[in-house]
């Protein structure tokens, strides 16, 4: 049998291409895909020349299909979610869990096959076990999106007396309204899309602000009767959308910055010095943090795959990517058959 995978040839060109199935070798697993999401962060692989020679995603959730020698941990049959950044395993920073933050980081994606294709190969220790009340595509939405939002939100210390700011509401954006909402605060939510403005609402968002045509400073201090926001999450990787953000800052105020991008910041430091703000920064969740985020989602029922708004199969990947990079509302997942 012959797997399909999807793989980036540059210049934004998608193929569909074979490979012989793969096999567990000694601590590995060979994982059944049942979900794997477009992630925006795929599309600067997409866009760029010469892409990494690499199966395309790093988000997914499956069932483990085939388990190599020394695997204790899972079995046959066992539903799993992907840890996408693999790290040497041998440092301080791989034995605290953060293997996105270790020298030797390799990404699924860009060092290495990803996860888009009928079955996936990895090392047993970057699969998660996904609870049989979580679906496939939450699975594969914590493995990244959702992962990441849970470990910025952590950060903000919200309360429903916080006011507070979203830029962004991709689906990072909409993952951290999932989490944010159960600490009672009311969202003022920015983007440059009317679609995923309105689409924000359902999950919590209160006040909306196009970016696009209107001033969002000058709404964001209008909304916040001229103090700024005490709390701001940045889940956009436009420079623009950070620099405002730091100007939107009340005093004190606490900002988190989740997107990445490739462009140089023009941040106003001399505004966020005088604020006596605080910064903190979310890259990908820990490893560790995934027990307490899935005790959290059961908790407050909180399905990350209620953003999902379009599915496609392997060979609909190119007008799943054309679709998702005009901005279009929510999450796009690819999806087996169970």
């Amino acid at each position: 049998m012959i797997l399909k995978a999807i793989v980036f040839q540059g210049n934004s060109t998608i193929i569909n291409k074979n490979y012989p199935d793969p096999e567990a070798g000694t601590g590995e697993v060979v994982v059944e895909m049942k979900a794997a999401g477009i992630c925006g962060s795929d599309l600067q692989i997409l866009t760029i020349p010469t892409p990494p020679p690499f199966v395309a995603g790093h988000e997914g959730a499956g069932i483990v299909h085939e388990v190599g020698k020394g695997v204790l941990d899972f079995r046959v049959g066992d539903r799993v979610a992907i840890y996408h950044h693999h790290g040497c395993g041998k440092c301080t920073l791989c034995k605290m869990g953060r293997n996105m933050q270790c020298a030797e980081r390799r990404g699924l994606h860009w060092h290495q096959n990803g996860c888009d294709s009928d079955y996936f190969l990895t090392k047993a220790k970057f699969c998660m076990k996904l609870p049989d009340e979580l679906t496939f595509q939450d699975g594969a939405i914590i493995g990244c999106a959702g992962g990441t939002a849970y470990s910025v939100v952590k950060k903000m210390a919200l309360s429903g007396c916080t006011s507070f700011v979203l830029f962004g509401a991709g689906p990072v954006g909409l993952s951290i309204l999932m989490v944010a909402r159960v600490y009672g605060v009311r969202p003022i939510v920015v983007d440059m899309f009317e679609d995923r403005l309105e689409f924000s609402r359902r999950f919590g968002a209160n006040e909306l602000i196009n970016g696009s045509k209107i001033d969002t400073l000058k709404a964001v201090m209008e909304l916040t009767n001229g103090k700024g926001a005490e709390r701001i999450m940045v889940a956009a990787g436009s420079h623009q959308a950070q620099a405002t953000a730091v100007q939107c800052l009340a005093a004190n105020g606490r900002i988190g910055f989740v997107g990445m991008g490739a462009q140089k910041n023009s941040i106003d430091m001399n505004h966020f010095i005088r604020q006596e703000a605080t910064a903190v920064g979310s890259y990908v969740f820990s490893r560790t943090d995934y027990p307490e985020m899935v005790e959290f989602l059961l908790k407050y029922d909180i399905h990350y795959s209620d953003m999902v708004t379009r599915t496609f199969k392997l060979e609909e990947a190119e007008e799943a990517y054309r679709l998702f990079a005009e901005g279009a509302a929510g999450k796009f997942m690819f999806v087996w058959d169970n």
